[in-house]
């Protein structure tokens, strides 16, 4: 079974997208693309960032494993800076209007645990 590098270099191929070009617009160096087969571990981040450059989305072999929700709540604002803005919705019900303030403190008390700053 082909590893999750392995797939991206082999789809970047077949879909014609060059590594160069998905180095600088992902500003990294070439040579993390070219070698993309041999890397073992990809983050959320990254992935997104690489949907973003390409319109290829490989992210869910990540969130699964993340515990999070499906992806199509999931949006890259900036992949510039290596810090990404992901933008996420949560639908909530009027009965738990109550509860909305203790939920986004969990949330930022687990953000903090990743270094992870909620905006």
């Amino acid at each position: 079974m082909e590893s999750l590098g392995e797939l991206i270099k082999k789809t970047l191929k077949e879909k014609g997208i060059k590594e160069s070009f998905v180095a600088a617009k992902m500003n990294v160096s070439k040579q993390v693309i070219n070698q993309i087969d041999r890397r073992k571990n990809f983050d959320l981040t990254f992935l997104l960032e690489l949907k973003e450059v390409t319109g290829l989305d490989f992210t869910n072999f990540v969130i699964p494993k993340m515990g999070m929700p499906d992806q199509d709540n999931l949006s890259v604002k900036s992949a510039k800076s290596r810090a990404t803005t992901l933008a996420m919705n949560f639908e909530v019900p009027s009965t738990a209007y109550d509860n909305l303030s203790a939920f986004m403190s969990a949330i930022n008390i687990e953000a903090e645990k990743y270094g992870i700053k909620v905006l």
